[in-house]
């Protein structure tokens, strides 16, 4: 990859030729978990959207359809000039980010049968052993991103063993380490829904 990316890593300052590397390590890998959902049958209308994350340097990286955004969290300015789909998408992601700081990668992968349980409001109840074996309790489905939060804290969830959710009206969301476990947790979740 650094072949590809190599005039944007140039530079003689080591802390800054580290960052563009990390950036452009961190868009290869959130590209690559995206080209991913295509593969499971979980991106039929070009809907989905892949982010990861890099703690250390507070920086997210978000792919769509259309674009791929960069966004750091210390500034307060990164909206501009992006449509309001991908802003929806990147406030939901970071506020899943800051919910919960065990993950690295978020999905949402818009699949069929997951997105209709979260259009109607439906939790997936745990019915099978292939449930079982990926997720830890039932699949919640909550009205926003504070709900789903208070349900992990109450219900005593944890985000790495229940890795995934659904937001009523919205769609299905898959986490995981980084953006591939989040995108093989999406598939999961939708061969379970």
């Amino acid at each position: 990859y650094f072949e590809l990316f190599k005039p944007q890593i140039g530079g003689k300052d080591p802390l800054k030729r580290e960052d563009a590397i990390v950036r452009c390590c961190l868009k290869a890998n959130v590209l690559i978990a995206y080209q991913q959902l295509e593969q499971y049958q979980l991106d039929r209308y070009g809907r989905g959207v892949v982010s990861a994350i890099d703690r250390n340097r507070d920086m997210v990286v978000i792919k769509t359809a259309q674009q791929s955004v960069l966004v750091s969290l210390k500034d307060d300015n990164w909206e501009r000039g992006l449509d309001a789909e991908t802003i929806s998408s990147i406030r939901t992601h970071i506020a899943l980010y800051r919910a919960f700081p065990q993950i690295g990668g978020i999905a949402r992968p818009h699949a069929r049968n997951a997105t209709i349980f979260a259009q109607l409001g439906m939790d997936i109840p745990v019915l099978g052993l292939f449930h079982k074996s990926h997720f830890e309790s039932m699949i919640p489905c909550a009205k926003d991103i504070e709900m789903l939060e208070t349900m992990f804290r109450c219900q005593q969830f944890d985000p790495r063993n229940t890795p995934a959710a659904l937001i009523l009206s919205d769609s299905a969301y898959a986490w995981g380490e980084s953006a591939m476990d989040a995108v093989y947790n999406a598939a999961a979740l939708e061969e379970t829904a």
